[in-house]
């Protein structure tokens, strides 16, 4: 399992048109992939068609306790082979809650470890800030 962040401190740098396009071209060539949305923007999610409100379950949940399964969020897209994961508005508030939840810096780490052998590409739409979430996403490559 290949795990890919796609990362960069400026919004509005196509982070997000990159890994939609990265990973639709990967699951074209027959990989399984798997986009996880880690915007608090939600970008991907809706690029996917996902409405956001009611928020939909995705990326808060691994940081939950106990921590959902990876698995267990992953959507299907109308591309075979090309799975996501959703965000959520609520991913702004992971820089409060770390304080009072410890190991919240390898939540995505230990999602990963528990999900080996299911997609072949993982790939990470990071939000444009240096906090919690690009933190996680740049632990796992």
């Amino acid at each position: 399992m290949r795990i890919w962040a796609i990362a960069n401190q400026k919004g509005g740098v196509g982070k997000t048109t990159t890994t939609l396009a990265l990973g639709r071209g990967l699951a074209t060539l027959g990989h399984r992939v798997l986009l996880i949305d880690l915007d608090p923007h939600s970008s991907l999610t809706r690029a996917f068609g996902v409405p956001l409100d009611p928020p939909p379950q995705g990326v808060l949940e691994l940081f939950g306790a106990p921590p959902a399964e990876l698995s267990s969020l992953s959507r299907h897209s109308d591309i075979p082979g090309l799975d996501y994961v959703c965000a959520q508005a609520a991913l702004a508030t992971l820089e409060r809650r770390s304080a009072n939840q410890p190991g919240l810096g390898l939540a995505l780490q230990n999602a990963f470890a528990r999900h080996q052998g299911q997609h072949d590409y993982i790939l990470l739409d990071c939000a444009p800030t240096l906090g919690l979430l690009m933190i996680n996403a740049l632990a796992l490559v």
